[in-house]
C-alpha cells in the first residue's frame, strides 16, 4: 500500500535494527501513549514478536517514508486466541497527522480479517482516546472496560468492516 510519501508493507526481521532506533526520532509522550509506561526504548520481547514474520501469532506492518525511513508500525498480537488480537499503534511524531496511523489502521485491520481475527482490543491512557475514535469510525464496539489507569475497547472485526 503507498500513502501521499510513504508506503506500508510487512514488518520482518531485516526491520529490527531500524525499529531498535526507532524511539530515538519518538517524543517521551509518542512512547508513553503507545507503552503506558515511561520507556526510551521498545521492549525486546515486543520487538522478538513484531519482527518474527508469523502473522499466526503477531501481524505487523511498518510504514516508510518516499526516502526509505521507517516511520511507523502498527501490530495486532494474539492474546486469547489467533482470532482475537490487541492492536498497537506508533508513528513517528514528525509524520503523526499525516494520514499514517489511518493508513497503518486500515491496512492491519484489512490484513487481520483477510488472516482470520474477528476481535480486536484496544487499551488507551484515559486522556488519549484517539485511537479509539479512529475505530469506533471503523468498526462496531462490542466491549468497553475503563479503569483509572486504562480503558480497554473490544471491537468486531468482520465482513461489515471495509476502509
Amino acid at each position: 500500500m503507498t500513502g501521499p510519501g510513504y508506503t506500508v508493507d510487512h514488518a520482518g526481521p531485516a526491520d529490527r535494527p531500524e525499529l531498535e532506533r526507532l524511539p530515538d526520532r519518538l517524543s517521551g509522550s509518542s512512547l508513553l501513549r503507545r507503552f503506558h509506561a515511561p520507556v526510551r526504548r521498545i521492549p525486546a520481547g515486543y520487538l522478538d514478536t513484531v519482527t518474527a514474520g508469523d502473522p499466526t501469532a503477531h501481524l505487523s506492518l511498518v510504514a516508510r517514508s518516499a526516502a526509505g525511513e521507517l516511520i511507523g508500525l502498527v501490530s495486532l498480537n494474539a492474546i486469547e486466541r489467533p482470532d482475537h488480537r490487541e492492536l498497537g499503534l506508533l508513528v513517528v511524531d514528525g509524520w503523526q497527522g499525516r494520514g499514517v496511523g489511518s493508513a497503518l489502521l486500515d491496512e492491519v485491520l484489512r490484513s487481520g480479517l483477510a488472516a482470520g481475527v474477528r476481535l480486536v482490543d484496544a487499551v488507551v491512557l484515559p486522556e488519549l482516546v484517539a485511537l479509539l475514535q479512529a475505530l469506533d469510525r471503523r468498526l462496531p464496539r462490542v466491549w468497553f472496560h475503563r479503569e483509572a489507569e486504562a480503558i480497554t475497547a473490544r471491537y468486531q472485526l468482520g465482513s461489515c468492516w471495509s476502509s
